[in-house]
């Protein structure tokens, strides 16, 4: 790629807001998509050639920081070899290296996995995913929301077309090809996620981001594609500005640089689209809304939101569940039990023994089957009435504000208490404690100082402030 052309790509990747918006969110989706990344550049994209040891230790990290990492290098091990063939090349090395030490190394922990918890299979895993066809559907729909809201991922189905209808374009491109749209197939069968900003299609990202820009190259007649005879792929025209054999000025000492020079339209149509892409980060979208709002994949919300607002709904409940959990922390003895979904920040701050209705820390939950569709990644929650045989001492912990939403809060806590007593005999009261009666802090969450995007966000005034109303917790507790 000419320099300006790879400055585009690099924006494209780097200024898309799923990425950077998980580059500082957790569930470790940036480091694999990294990982991915390292293991597909030391096989497809070094200068010096393929290096099968340096691809398998990037995809060993792979498979052990996501329980689907090991399929990812398979797809890339599979994309590798289709290189190879194509460029007459031998691939299969430097691909049996990769999977040699990426497969002895997720041995020895699948191996450990089922010594210490008895299962091959990761209980978190267990606990999202099932297999419907309303979850494949839904699948579909969080697929269909991720391209109406950017835009931008529409651009790859010509990408795509290219790959297979230009001959010189296919050593890189159709394995380029195939991690994104395996990345696409894997949203899809897993049923999406509730999360903002698409989680699951982060590590697509940078691969179709190169798709992109090769296309864009296409048009300006610089950057093109090819095999190396030497051995080394031209694909690493992405960093050195190489081209391929047969490409005017080569000489017999080897690839020469190529000349710089801006293709105009092309870098136009680059800036345009990471532009369009920034978009949806101030809430302005080119669909309707009565489009997107028919995609609508979080049905349990039995609400609409675009993905930024949902991001500041996210944002809301990361600072709720924390301040509960302190709160929990400094009100309740260590030896509580407490059910609720939310095992990750009200089990961490509250440090007491958490009833996991999400299932993600209970086996018998996640091995359940999955009955209907409720929350993306959540479908087999369970009522608190799961756990009645455990006699919880707190039940259905929340964060409310003084108002309409307390009033529902304390309505439905009301009926679960009244089930309670009619299926168990237990007798349970609902409890209304101020927030600010706990040593919490009003607002951990970051401010306008310290969150980027917050601050991003701010002149557009789309979403509250710090100030707020008063803040209650409500409870269920068992009474004796």
């Amino acid at each position: 790629l000419p320099a300006s052309l790879a400055v585009v790509v690099t924006w494209s990747v780097g200024m898309f807001a799923p990425f950077f918006v998980w580059s500082t969110g957790g569930l470790a989706t940036v480091p694999f998509a990294l990982a991915m990344f390292l293991a597909f550049e030391m096989l497809l994209l070094r200068p010096g050639g393929p290096s099968g040891p340096r691809a398998g230790a990037a995809a060993l990290a792979a498979s052990l920081l996501r329980v689907e990492g090991i399929a990812w290098v398979i797809v890339i091990g599979a994309g590798a070899l289709v290189a190879g063939m194509l460029e007459r090349r031998r691939m299969a090395g430097p691909v049996l290296q990769m999977l040699a030490i990426a497969g002895a190394g997720f041995a020895v922990f699948l191996g450990w996995r089922y010594v210490t918890y008895e299962s091959w299979v990761a209980n978190t895993a267990a606990a999202k995913v099932g297999m419907s066809a309303a979850l494949l559907e839904r699948g579909f729909q969080y697929i269909a929301i991720h391209v109406l809201t950017f835009l931008t991922p529409l651009l790859l189905i010509p990408a795509w077309i290219a790959a297979f209808v230009r001959r010189p374009f296919r050593p890189l491109a159709l394995p380029l090809v195939g991690v994104s749209f395996a990345v696409f197939a894997y949203a899809v069968v897993v049923g999406g996620d509730f999360m903002a900003m698409s989680r699951l299609l982060v590590p697509g990202v940078p691969f179709n981001a190169l798709l992109l820009g090769w296309m864009l190259s296409r048009t300006s007649g610089v950057g093109r594609i090819g095999g190396d005879s030497a051995g080394v792929p031209a694909v690493s025209a992405v960093r050195t500005g190489a081209t391929g054999p047969g490409d005017p000025g080569r000489g017999a000492s080897g690839p020469p640089a190529v000349q710089e020079r801006w293709p105009v339209v092309p870098l136009a149509v680059g800036v345009a689209i990471v532009g369009t892409g920034m978009l949806p980060v101030a809430d302005i979208h080119l669909v309707p809304e009565s489009v997107r709002q028919e995609l609508n994949f979080r049905r349990h919300w039995n609400k609409y939101w675009t993905e930024i607002q949902y991001w500041n709904v996210m944002r809301t409940n990361a600072d709720r569940w924390k301040r509960l959990g302190i709160f929990l922390r400094e009100t309740t003895e260590p030896d509580v039990s407490i059910v609720t979904p939310g095992i990750g920040y009200i089990g961490y701050f509250s440090e007491r023994y958490i009833l996991d209705q999400a299932g993600l820390v209970d086996r018998d939950i996640a091995r359940r089957p999955t009955e209907g569709v409720t929350a993306p990644g959540h479908d087999k929650l369970v009522p608190p009435d799961y756990f009645l045989k455990d006699r919880p001492d707190i039940v259905s912990p929340h964060v409310v504000q003084q108002g309409g939403e307390m009033e529902r809060t304390l309505a439905e806590l009301r009926e679960t208490a009244a089930r309670f007593l009619a299926e168990a005999g237990e007798t349970y009261d609902v409890v209304s404690v101020p927030l600010e009666g706990a040593n919490v802090p009003r607002r951990t969450v970051p401010d306008a100082e310290t969150a980027v995007l917050a601050n991003l966000l701010a002149p557009f005034k789309r979403f509250p402030g710090p100030d707020r109303p008063r803040e209650f917790v409500v409870y269920l507790k068992r009474n004796g």
